[in-house]
């Protein structure tokens, strides 16, 4: 199913940016989505806003990119 596919990957993504993040990091799923686009070997490609959250409490908006195959953060960047 496509869309438990996509929503399994979600997690993935951002549980990743939390582990680079520790002190704060949420996309923003339902207004920041850019971009989502499943490939055919189904990976699938995120775009999206995120707040980053730093030690002492200030946040920061940005846009967080990559891919996900199978629960598996191939690759990760984030611009802000």
């Amino acid at each position: 199913d496509p869309i438990n596919q996509a929503t399994h990957n979600n997690y993935a993504f951002e549980d990743y940016g939390e582990s680079l993040y520790p002190y704060g990091f949420k996309c923003r799923w339902v207004l920041g989505k850019i971009h989502e686009e499943q490939y055919d070997d189904l990976t699938w490609y995120f775009k999206v806003e995120v707040v980053i959250e730093n030690a002492y409490g200030n946040k920061i908006d940005g846009v967080a990119e990559g891919t996900v195959k199978s629960g598996v953060v191939k690759s990760f960047y984030v611009n802000y």
